[in-house]
């Protein structure tokens, strides 16, 4: 599928999608975050490339990239082919789109709103995993 306009993979309604972050470290010594969504029925995963670490930042610039495998959901750290360094899974929870916005739920309890725009993400903490609404 093409990546060049990020939008959210389609969904059934209510159904969620299981989603993952990892921190890739690049073998020049850079660091960047790689953003994974399972596209429905599994086979493959959205992706985008992060400067920031999306499920922390209030807004990080983002890249399309081509779809990546499913084992990127798994948690580990693996060797990212091309020698291209490794990368090693920070976070995993679920998400529900609707058109630009995006609701995930963290697996550590933490729930976020994201919109997503041409050239960024805007994070917003609904939930901070502690059971206290944010104002």
């Amino acid at each position: 599928m093409d990546n060049t306009r990020p939008r959210w993979p389609s969904q059934a309604p209510g159904a969620s999608l299981r989603v993952a972050v990892c921190r890739h470290d690049q073998a020049d010594g850079g660091v960047h975050w790689d953003l994974f969504v399972e596209r429905p029925g599994g086979d493959s995963l959205w992706s985008l490339r992060c400067r920031d670490r999306p499920d922390q930042a209030a807004r990080t610039r983002v890249t399309p990239m081509a779809d990546h495998r499913p084992a990127w959901l798994a948690s580990g750290t693996r060797e990212v082919s091309g020698e291209r360094g490794t990368a090693t899974r920070v976070a995993d929870g679920v998400l529900w789109s609707e058109g630009e916005i995006a609701i995930v739920r963290w697996s550590d309890g933490r729930t976020q709103r994201w919109v997503l725009c041409e050239d960024h993400l805007t994070c917003d903490i609904v939930q901070d995993g502690s059971g206290d609404e944010s104002d």
